[in-house]
């Protein structure tokens, strides 16, 4: 199965590439969470580099942890900033 949704009989099954992402994304903002908990407020590029991880991915991953309430993004003059609520 493809990484798209495919639609059959108005149902969506989702590929099983699609679910591995999801479960990377949870697994790297466990990792983002854990950092922030240990270091504080960080750049995005902080988090990034600390994590070892691609942009692309910690990207997300804080999308996750932002959706959740579970991080204040700061916006200042440098960049933005993320920190645990």
């Amino acid at each position: 199965m493809s990484f798209a949704n495919i639609f059959k009989g108005g149902d969506i099954m989702i590929g099983k590439e699609h679910s591995i992402m999801i479960i990377d994304i949870g697994d790297v903002a466990g990792e983002i969470w854990d950092l922030l908990k240990d270091k504080g407020e960080l750049s995005l590029s902080g988090v990034a580099s600390d994590t070892h991880r691609p942009k692309t991915l910690v990207n997300m991953s804080l999308g996750w942890l932002a959706r959740e309430d579970k991080i204040t993004v700061l916006k200042t003059r440098k960049g933005i900033r993320v920190a645990l609520k």
